[in-house]
Protein backbone atom coordinates (compact mmCIF):
# COMPACT_ATOMS: atom_id res chain seq x y z
CA UNK A 1 0.00 0.00 0.00
CA UNK A 2 1.31 3.37 -0.45
CA UNK A 3 2.01 5.75 2.27
CA UNK A 4 4.61 8.32 3.10
CA UNK A 5 6.05 9.39 6.79
CA UNK A 6 4.55 12.70 8.62
CA UNK A 7 6.32 14.60 11.27
CA UNK A 8 3.65 15.13 14.34
CA UNK A 9 3.95 16.33 17.42
CA UNK A 10 4.98 14.65 20.81
CA UNK A 11 0.95 15.36 22.08
CA UNK A 12 -0.05 13.41 18.36
CA UNK A 13 2.41 10.23 19.98
CA UNK A 14 0.19 10.71 23.35
CA UNK A 15 -3.14 10.72 21.80
CA UNK A 16 -2.39 7.39 19.27
CA UNK A 17 0.47 5.35 20.46
CA UNK A 18 -0.49 2.73 17.66
CA UNK A 19 -0.31 4.82 14.68
CA UNK A 20 2.43 7.31 15.51
CA UNK A 21 6.41 6.08 16.10
CA UNK A 22 8.96 7.67 17.92
CA UNK A 23 12.09 7.63 16.52
CA UNK A 24 15.24 8.51 18.83
CA UNK A 25 18.43 9.78 17.06
CA UNK A 26 21.78 10.07 18.85
CA UNK A 27 23.62 12.90 17.49
CA UNK A 28 27.41 11.78 15.61
CA UNK A 29 30.26 13.04 17.40
CA UNK A 30 28.16 13.93 20.82
CA UNK A 31 27.49 10.80 23.23
CA UNK A 32 26.53 13.00 26.25
CA UNK A 33 23.93 14.78 24.72
CA UNK A 34 20.54 13.41 24.63
CA UNK A 35 18.74 11.83 21.64
CA UNK A 36 17.00 13.85 19.59
CA UNK A 37 13.53 12.76 19.27
CA UNK A 38 11.12 12.69 16.01
CA UNK A 39 7.28 11.94 15.84
CA UNK A 40 6.21 9.53 12.64
CA UNK A 41 2.46 8.85 11.23
CA UNK A 42 2.26 6.41 8.59
CA UNK A 43 -0.31 8.48 6.14
CA UNK A 44 -1.62 6.03 3.36
CA UNK A 45 -1.69 7.31 -0.49
CA UNK A 46 -4.50 7.46 -3.04
CA UNK A 47 -2.09 6.33 -6.36
CA UNK A 48 -4.55 8.23 -8.49
CA UNK A 49 -4.36 11.98 -6.37
CA UNK A 50 -1.16 11.03 -5.05
CA UNK A 51 -2.95 12.74 -1.40
CA UNK A 52 -3.27 10.92 1.91
CA UNK A 53 -7.00 9.81 2.15
CA UNK A 54 -8.97 7.77 4.47
CA UNK A 55 -10.20 4.23 3.84
CA UNK A 56 -7.96 3.08 1.14
CA UNK A 57 -8.71 0.12 -0.33
CA UNK A 58 -6.48 -2.01 -2.70
CA UNK A 59 -8.19 -2.95 -5.91
CA UNK A 60 -6.54 -5.68 -8.55
CA UNK A 61 -7.51 -4.72 -12.24
CA UNK A 62 -6.69 -6.47 -15.22
CA UNK A 63 -4.97 -4.68 -18.06
CA UNK A 64 -4.60 -5.33 -21.44
CA UNK A 65 -1.22 -4.82 -22.53
CA UNK A 66 -0.10 -5.33 -26.36
CA UNK A 67 3.08 -6.51 -26.30
CA UNK A 68 5.81 -8.53 -28.92
CA UNK A 69 6.97 -11.77 -29.03
CA UNK A 70 9.57 -13.85 -31.71
CA UNK A 71 8.19 -17.04 -33.28
CA UNK A 72 9.11 -18.89 -36.29
CA UNK A 73 8.00 -17.82 -39.59
CA UNK A 74 5.64 -20.67 -41.27
CA UNK A 75 4.60 -21.00 -44.73
CA UNK A 76 1.04 -21.18 -46.30
CA UNK A 77 1.33 -25.38 -45.19
CA UNK A 78 2.56 -24.66 -41.79
CA UNK A 79 5.79 -25.39 -42.04
CA UNK A 80 9.26 -23.52 -40.73
CA UNK A 81 10.50 -20.89 -42.96
CA UNK A 82 14.07 -21.14 -43.27
CA UNK A 83 17.24 -18.75 -43.73
CA UNK A 84 19.72 -19.74 -45.90
CA UNK A 85 21.84 -21.12 -43.49
CA UNK A 86 19.20 -23.15 -42.80
CA UNK A 87 18.07 -21.62 -39.53
CA UNK A 88 14.30 -20.86 -38.65
CA UNK A 89 13.46 -17.58 -40.25
CA UNK A 90 12.16 -15.35 -37.48
CA UNK A 91 9.09 -12.80 -37.12
CA UNK A 92 7.95 -10.59 -34.36
CA UNK A 93 4.15 -10.63 -33.73
CA UNK A 94 2.09 -8.23 -31.89
CA UNK A 95 -0.43 -9.66 -29.20
CA UNK A 96 -2.55 -9.04 -26.36
CA UNK A 97 -1.67 -10.04 -22.81
CA UNK A 98 -3.64 -9.17 -19.68
CA UNK A 99 -1.43 -7.88 -16.76
CA UNK A 100 -2.34 -7.95 -13.37
CA UNK A 101 -1.97 -4.35 -11.52
CA UNK A 102 -3.11 -3.26 -8.28
CA UNK A 103 -3.56 0.43 -7.42
CA UNK A 104 -4.64 1.90 -3.45
CA UNK A 105 -7.59 4.22 -3.81
CA UNK A 106 -10.00 6.14 -1.89
CA UNK A 107 -13.93 6.02 -1.89
CA UNK A 108 -13.91 9.16 -4.55
CA UNK A 109 -11.11 7.69 -6.96
CA UNK A 110 -12.50 4.11 -6.25
CA UNK A 111 -15.94 6.02 -7.61
CA UNK A 112 -14.18 7.50 -10.50
CA UNK A 113 -12.79 4.16 -11.13
CA UNK A 114 -16.21 2.04 -11.19
CA UNK A 115 -17.84 4.86 -13.23
CA UNK A 116 -14.95 5.17 -16.59
CA UNK A 117 -15.25 1.08 -16.18
CA UNK A 118 -19.43 0.73 -16.74
CA UNK A 119 -19.89 0.69 -20.10
CA UNK A 120 -17.48 -1.83 -20.58
CA UNK A 121 -18.91 -3.94 -17.07
CA UNK A 122 -22.69 -3.72 -18.05
CA UNK A 123 -21.51 -5.38 -21.65
CA UNK A 124 -19.11 -7.89 -19.85
CA UNK A 125 -19.96 -11.20 -18.39
CA UNK A 126 -18.74 -13.73 -16.23
CA UNK A 127 -15.97 -15.70 -16.69
CA UNK A 128 -15.93 -19.31 -15.99
CA UNK A 129 -13.12 -21.41 -16.13
CA UNK A 130 -13.75 -24.84 -18.35
CA UNK A 131 -12.13 -28.04 -17.43
CA UNK A 132 -11.29 -29.62 -20.90
CA UNK A 133 -13.34 -33.00 -21.46
CA UNK A 134 -10.64 -34.85 -21.78
CA UNK A 135 -7.91 -34.61 -19.32
CA UNK A 136 -5.14 -36.73 -20.06
CA UNK A 137 -4.37 -39.06 -17.07
CA UNK A 138 -0.36 -38.77 -15.60
CA UNK A 139 0.69 -42.33 -15.43
CA UNK A 140 3.07 -43.35 -13.11
CA UNK A 141 5.41 -44.45 -15.56
CA UNK A 142 7.14 -41.08 -15.25
CA UNK A 143 6.34 -37.14 -15.32
CA UNK A 144 3.60 -35.42 -17.57
CA UNK A 145 5.50 -33.45 -19.73
CA UNK A 146 2.30 -31.23 -20.41
CA UNK A 147 2.25 -30.55 -16.43
CA UNK A 148 6.14 -30.01 -16.37
CA UNK A 149 5.72 -27.69 -19.25
CA UNK A 150 3.01 -25.50 -17.50
CA UNK A 151 5.17 -25.57 -14.36
CA UNK A 152 8.09 -24.13 -16.59
CA UNK A 153 5.70 -21.33 -17.96
CA UNK A 154 4.28 -20.18 -14.65
CA UNK A 155 7.63 -20.21 -12.75
CA UNK A 156 8.85 -18.02 -15.49
CA UNK A 157 5.99 -15.55 -14.98
CA UNK A 158 6.29 -15.39 -11.60
CA UNK A 159 9.92 -14.88 -11.55
CA UNK A 160 9.96 -12.72 -14.15
CA UNK A 161 6.82 -10.06 -14.46
CA UNK A 162 4.20 -11.40 -11.56
CA UNK A 163 3.10 -8.41 -9.65
CA UNK A 164 5.17 -8.40 -5.90
CA UNK A 165 1.53 -8.51 -4.32
CA UNK A 166 1.10 -12.15 -5.34
CA UNK A 167 5.01 -13.09 -4.44
CA UNK A 168 4.05 -11.80 -0.99
CA UNK A 169 7.95 -10.75 -0.20
CA UNK A 170 8.91 -14.57 -0.70
CA UNK A 171 11.42 -15.73 -3.65
CA UNK A 172 10.12 -18.67 -5.93
CA UNK A 173 12.69 -21.38 -5.57
CA UNK A 174 14.38 -22.49 -9.33
CA UNK A 175 13.15 -25.94 -8.91
CA UNK A 176 10.27 -28.09 -6.40
CA UNK A 177 6.59 -27.80 -6.08
CA UNK A 178 5.30 -24.13 -6.75
CA UNK A 179 2.66 -23.13 -4.28
CA UNK A 180 -1.04 -23.22 -4.53
CA UNK A 181 -1.68 -19.51 -4.14
CA UNK A 182 1.08 -18.71 -7.50
CA UNK A 183 -0.38 -21.30 -9.35
CA UNK A 184 -3.92 -19.88 -8.85
CA UNK A 185 -2.18 -16.17 -9.77
CA UNK A 186 -0.93 -17.63 -12.74
CA UNK A 187 -4.33 -19.13 -14.46
CA UNK A 188 -6.02 -16.11 -13.23
CA UNK A 189 -3.44 -13.81 -15.63
CA UNK A 190 -3.51 -16.27 -18.02
CA UNK A 191 -6.85 -17.73 -18.20
CA UNK A 192 -6.34 -19.54 -21.50
CA UNK A 193 -3.43 -21.66 -19.67
CA UNK A 194 -5.21 -24.13 -17.80
CA UNK A 195 -3.37 -26.28 -15.74
CA UNK A 196 -3.01 -29.72 -17.04
CA UNK A 197 -3.90 -33.09 -14.77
Amino acid sequence: MAKTPVVVTEDDYKADPENVQRVETSLPGFPDLPPVVTYFKVQHLDDLTGKPAEGIETVQILVPVEKERETHELDAEGDTVLNGDGSAKIKVEKYLDLERRELDLSPASLKKLQTALKPFTEKSREVVIQVPAQVAKKTTSGPNPALAEWNKRARTWLQNGAPASVLGGEEVPPKGRIKARWEEAYMAAHPQDLKPA
